[in-house]
């Protein structure tokens, strides 16, 4: 175990959630606190609805402990920068993901008043420098534990597919970022009337009441039909909300992870597909340029479009996203069927390759010393430069 009992910092995030920044920070500072770091843990998540809260009593002991200590002169907060405590002396980093080559000027203000900015990958540090952040930016992976997320282990049968039926997964939120009417128009076009293959899409948003449930179904079953002519093969629409081991069950199953997506500061689902043995069918985009090659993935083409229609806040048309190339898509789909189907060695070999990267660039204990680093040189930075940023030394219980 790494020793990393010099460490003395605030982190205020999201800490008990099923979703989002509160999954990568607990994952993240699990590491930490085993290696003995002093943390000041600041929950900052009263936004959340109460039914997206879990029962996790090690990180509500944690959360009640940090009321008791003082701040430590150092503040990582795990956010969007709106939402951001910033400690009020010593040094203030923000760690915030995006999905385009553009920060949100909105967040330019509260970006450049702090001491440093962590970024969810190496291509969001230029997308922050070219969105006009001045300060030290610093690319801070999210983590994945490989010795948990794997391909042993049972799977689930889902309904109405036997086990030689090839099956497609993409796993992501209701909204247009993920970019659906695409994966459906390049699957359903590309497999035609071919009764062995199956696309299960795992998705959820809004209040994912019955009514919210009913429109997704409808928009679904809307872009379908708009494909006249086309005998479409086995599509499976799952939206209950699911454990993170459900998740794990059904990439275990699923062969072929495809993602259509225009833009991802990381892509949770993505590195735990390549963890399960999946083989991706994916673009090289933003996030995924860090970790997916043409020695580990199916890449299909895609070109730079303007951001529009995103349906949610501070995605603006002066950032850019991906626009996949269908025609390529389409061929990717196919390639990955056929090595699925046909080339048992490349399959092998392609999908070894995938699981080794996320344990090379995901590994928790990597990531922790990482952060352990950039912690150790900020604060040895600021005690030797800025006399004002004096460092708080905080008790260790």
């Amino acid at each position: 175990m790494t020793d990393y009992s010099d460490l003395s910092f605030d982190w205020c995030s999201e800490v008990l959630t099923d979703i989002g920044y509160s999954i990568q920070a607990r994952r993240i500072l699990e590491p930490l606190y085993k290696g003995g770091a002093n943390i000041k843990l600041i929950q900052n998540e009263a936004y959340m609805p109460a039914e997206r809260l879990l029962d996790l009593p090690i990180w509500k002991q944690r959360i009640e402990d940090s009321e008791k200590m003082e701040d430590t002169g150092i503040r990582i907060s795990f956010s969007v920068p709106s939402l951001y405590r910033k400690a009020s002396k010593g040094l203030n980093i923000g760690y915030t993901m995006w999905e385009t080559t553009r920060y949100p000027r909105e967040w330019m203000g509260e970006i450049n008043s702090l001491d440093r900015f962590w970024v969810g990958s190496e291509a969001l540090v230029k997308s922050a420098k070219e969105s006009g952040v001045r300060v030290p930016v610093d690319a801070v992976t999210a983590c994945l534990d490989t010795t948990e997320w794997d391909s042993e282990g049972a799977g689930v049968e889902f309904a109405g597919l036997d086990e030689d039926t090839i099956v497609f997964m993409y796993i992501g939120s209701w909204i247009p970022r993920k970019n659906f009417p695409d994966l459906l128009t390049a699957f359903a076009c590309e497999f035609d009337g071919q009764s062995d293959v199956a696309l299960v899409i795992k998705t959820w948003g809004g209040d994912n009441s019955a009514n919210f449930r009913s429109q997704v179904t409808g928009a679904l079953q809307g872009h379908l039909n708009s494909l006249q002519g086309v005998s479409r093969p086995k599509i499976s629409l799952i939206m209950d909300i699911l454990e993170e081991k459900q998740i794990m069950k059904m990439l275990r199953r699923a062969n072929i992870y495809t993602s259509p997506s225009r833009g991802e500061g990381f892509d949770l689902p993505l590195v735990q597909a390549m963890a399960c043995g999946c083989l991706p069918v994916v673009n090289n985009f933003l996030a995924h340029g860090d970790y997916v090659t043409k020695d580990n993935a199916i890449l299909y083409d895609w070109s730079y479009t303007p951001v529009y229609n995103a349906a949610v806040p501070l995605y603006h048309a002066y950032q850019q996203w991906s626009a996949p190339d269908l025609g390529s898509y389409m061929k990717s789909l196919r390639e990955a069927y056929n090595i699925f189907r046909d080339d048992k060695d490349k399959l092998k070999k392609m999908t070894d390759n995938a699981r080794e990267t996320v344990q090379e660039h995901y590994d928790p204990v990597k990531n922790a010393d990482r952060i352990a680093t950039l912690i150790r040189e900020v604060s040895e930075n600021a005690t030797k430069g800025d006399p004002t940023k004096e460092l708080v030394a905080a008790p260790v219980s």
